[in-house]
């Protein structure tokens, strides 16, 4: 086949994938509500506030480095292990490359760095409503979908949507080969097995072993893929996703073998297993090392107490009717969420682990409200009981709180917000308005032959409502908060980047470089560094340009200095040092230094923003 016919079969194969994603009008409806909602949610503001040190700084560093300094097929950062830079194998390089792209296209900037993280989060909604259309219609799809935009645990908590890290587009690519095998197993769709292995591929060099989890969540597909695919097929996917993936890791492996496994097998894995990495509190249950019942209702509310009945209802629903399909499909949504789930209650560490197990919950949540939109009595009971346990949750909706030994207290506060009841209250309205007119024929004829489709406009109509009830209602205006450290670390970086030229280097006080990790300065000030011990200063000539613990004194320097930028949050000042050895020491604030102080937070009229917690005040004398 030539290369034209090969061009064109290709082209051929993504209309036809196309039309089987967006088959109907609601599907187009559905589909950009969804875009709309994402975009607003995710997009609004994303570049309005600093990186934080944790974990956003370090892949920003790193996706710096690779941009601007070259460093692609090893990560490389600065001020994390050290202030030179230094290589980087905590994580596949995958989200740092795409970071990296995004920063030759855009430049250096928070915008940037978060645009692959946020794009991830918007096409993984698209995953659920896929996911929840193929096991009921578009109106569950939309449901869930939007529960997914509006989950707290995504849009506002650290390393979600709205914060330049890797768990987003983990929980794309790992959520995407579980619908691929999903389809595959109960036999609704072929899927190219080249597909399925450079989608587990991305997977596999995003978060490295930790794509692990979703090989336990697809435990109960074996059998419908060992009798509805060939083991053919499924050794060239196997084959595709390795043959992508290993390349790196045999080469970062050939070029720091002992620091390699050390980072992707010893820490990431053999740690958290073992224990070495300690638990943040308890959890319910005696193995459990994170208090992942305590997270999950604040992170995931109203949503949660949805899921909670829906992984019960739904099944029972589809037993009673029949259907044996959906019967194994809502079982399995089940599955896949509480495995995810029990998995990092038991392993992991942090809020954001938890990303994952939102895909099919919110799936879960939108098959729930469908039923109840079309008057089903087990669906309505459902959302009767869910609403109800989001009152009983009270207004910080936390139902069940472990207290410090690890027990399970009921937690009813008198405080109740109505706002989130209102919001289920209109989903289920909205949801049945909406499967009523995408089934209902109406078509105005105009001139010249045009005819406006009455249906199509009335869905679109009433799916952007439904966007407008549920992202406004849930979500509000998307504002993000960060440390006040961190917008220092910003403040005194760009400060930095104004006043040293290019080509020299920053010396660093060996105080600050044994402190928290600095890559969010390194992000900013875009210069080399190195450490230096302060009472170095005086004997090194070579020393321009220096990094100390603030206001500098000039018995410890002995030197002449002059004050470039100060930071009383961070107690650090950028000074740059001149004069010979023996001249008569001096400290002075330069011409145009900048002070950077915390103050009470200004506020946008707009957007509450805490980058607008912050006083630069220009020094001219």
């Amino acid at each position: 086949m030539s290369v034209p016919e090969r061009f064109d079969a290709g082209r051929e194969r993504l209309s036809q994938w196309l039309a089987w994603i967006v088959r109907t009008d609601a599907d187009r409806a559905c589909l950009f509500a969804i875009l709309v909602a994402g975009a607003y949610v995710y997009y609004v503001r994303l570049g309005s506030y600093p990186l934080m040190t944790w974990d956003e700084a370090i892949y920003a560093n790193a996706a710096l480095n690779a941009a601007d300094h070259g460093y692609w097929a090893i990560p490389h950062l600065q001020g994390y292990d050290s202030l030179a830079r230094s290589p980087y194998l905590k994580k596949p390089p995958l989200a740092i490359w795409l970071q990296a792209l995004s920063i030759l296209v855009l430049g250096p900037n928070e915008l940037a760095v978060r645009l692959p993280s946020a794009t991830a989060a918007i096409l993984s909604a698209v995953v659920v409503y896929l996911l929840a259309r193929d096991v009921a219609d578009s109106t569950a799809g939309l449901v869930g979908a939007l529960a997914f935009v509006a989950t707290a645990g995504l849009y506002a908590e650290m390393n979600g949507g709205r914060f330049g890290a890797t768990d987003t587009l983990h929980t794309l690519f790992g959520s995407t080969v579980l619908y691929l095998l999903w389809l595959q197993a109960t036999d609704r769709a072929t899927i190219p097995p080249v597909a399925t292995g450079a989608v587990a591929a991305a997977l596999l060099l995003t978060k490295g072993l930790a794509a692990g989890v979703f090989a336990l969540a697809a435990v109960p597909l074996l059998w419908g893929l060992w009798t509805h695919t060939s083991v053919r097929k499924q050794g060239l996917a196997l084959v595709t996703a390795l043959g992508i993936a290993l390349p790196w890791a045999v080469y970062a492996y050939d070029r720091y073998p002992e620091y390699f496994v050390e980072e992707i097998f010893v820490d990431a894995i053999l740690g958290r297993v073992s224990g070495a990495i300690p638990p943040a509190d308890p959890g319910v249950l005696p193995f459990m090392k994170f208090p992942a019942v305590a997270t999950i209702q604040s992170t995931f509310a109203p949503w949660v107490y949805l899921f909670a009945v829906a992984v019960v209802v739904a099944p029972l629903a589809a037993a009673r009717d029949g259907e044996r399909r959906e019967l194994f499909d809502t079982l399995y949504l089940g599955w896949w969420s509480l495995s995810i789930f029990l998995f990092f209650a038991t392993f992991g560490t942090s809020t954001w682990y938890l990303i994952p197990v939102y895909v099919p919950a919110c799936a879960l949540v939108g098959v729930l409200v469908e039923r109840a939109s079309r008057l089903d009595p087990p669906g309505l009971l459902g959302v009767v009981v869910g609403a109800a346990l989001v009152v009983a949750a009270g207004r910080d909706g936390q139902l069940v709180v472990p207290d410090a030994t690890g027990r399970a207290l009921a937690d009813v506060g008198p405080a109740f917000d109505w706002v989130p009841v209102g919001v289920l209250g209109a989903l289920v309205l909205g949801s049945a308005l909406f499967a009523r007119l995408r089934t209902t024929e109406a078509r105005i004829a105009l001139r010249k032959g045009w005819a406006f489709d009455v249906r199509q406009f009335r869905t679109q109509l009433v799916a952007l409502a439904l966007v407008g009830c549920v992202v406004l209602g849930v979500v509000g205006a998307p504002v993000t908060s960060v440390p006040e450290r961190d917008v220092a670390l910003e403040r005194l970086g760009t400060e930095t980047n104004r006043h040293v030229p290019a080509d020299d280097p920053v010396y660093v006080q060996n105080v600050i470089a044994l402190g928290q990790p600095i890559s969010a300065y390194a992000f900013y000030a875009n210069r080399e560094m190195e450490t230096v011990p302060i009472t170095a200063f005086g004997d090194r000539s070579d020393v321009t340009y220096a990094l100390v613990e603030g206001p500098p004194s000039e018995s410890v320097l002995d030197r002449e200095v002059d004050v470039l930028a100060t930071s009383s949050t961070l107690g650090w000042a950028l000074v740059r040092v001149g004069g010979d050895e023996g001249d008569a020491p001096a400290v002075r604030e330069s011409r145009g230094s900048t002070r950077i102080d915390a103050g009470p937070p200004r506020r946008d009229p707009r957007h509450p923003s805490t980058r607008s917690g912050v006083r630069v005040e220009l020094c001219n004398h």
